[in-house]
């Protein structure tokens, strides 16, 4: 298998997400940071102090947030808080959240 494909398939979600202008910051920065390093508990803690002011910024932190959790095996906080009806990228880490729990 070509494991070069298989990384960029799977990191080219994130990536796009991480897409920032070059006027604005990355105000997710020391979250993803913290994600990336495993340290999953300050990444939440990180994202917890963040003020976000758009629905985009708050379901990109969000999703940060969630995949944190079920690095952790907190994956009942994310079936307790991302509803069944959830969409888009929110859906992916609630059904991920299902198969961990299986």
């Amino acid at each position: 298998p070509n494991t070069r494909h298989a990384f960029f398939n799977f990191f080219l979600p994130v990536l796009h997400m991480a897409k920032v202008q070059a006027d604005e910051p990355d105000f997710l920065f020391d979250v993803r940071c913290n994600f990336y390093l495993g340290a999953y508990q300050a990444a939440i803690n990180e994202a917890s102090k963040i003020r976000v002011k758009t629905d985009a910024q708050k379901q990109e932190r969000d999703i940060l947030v969630y995949r944190a959790y079920l690095a952790q095996g907190n994956t009942q906080i994310v079936l307790d808080e991302v509803k069944a009806s959830a969409e888009g990228a929110l859906a992916g880490v609630r059904q991920l959240a299902e198969y961990q729990l299986a």
